[in-house]
């Protein structure tokens, strides 16, 4: 993490970012307390920005009521690709032709044999 990435965390407004979240839902703060199950006091202090950050179990509770990704919304924050485009950008740049054709062989078995096969080469690149 560098110095960019942490002023990022640092000025990230958690109190818009709950007014968005509000908005998108369609629902009231107190409702959105009820259904996260986090006291309406406290949301309170994250909304009025009396409270900055929350702990990390209303964040986890908050992100989970809005069934958003904790990892996608940090990739997001700090400005960085989420996994499937870093997949995408290798796959586009990085993968020679003959790698691209083992793949389709692998994504051609069926699920019972590509499990196995998965599974060994989890465990060839867990010894590397």
């Amino acid at each position: 993490m560098n110095n960019d990435d942490i002023r990022r965390l640092e000025n990230f407004n958690f109190s818009a970012f709950l007014y968005q979240l509000k908005e998108e839902m369609g629902i009231s703060y107190k409702r959105m307390a009820e259904l996260a199950d986090i006291p309406y006091t406290v949301l309170y202090k994250y909304t009025s920005g009396a409270k900055t950050r929350p702990s990390l179990i209303d964040f986890y509770k908050i992100m989970e009521l809005a069934n958003r990704s904790i990892d996608n919304f940090f990739l997001k924050l700090l400005h960085r690709p989420d996994q499937y485009s870093q997949f995408r950008y290798f796959i586009n740049h990085q993968v020679s032709e003959e790698e691209i054709l083992l793949l389709k062989k692998l994504n051609a078995l069926n699920g019972e044999h590509k499990q196995i096969i998965l599974s060994y080469l989890s465990e060839l690149i867990d010894m590397l």
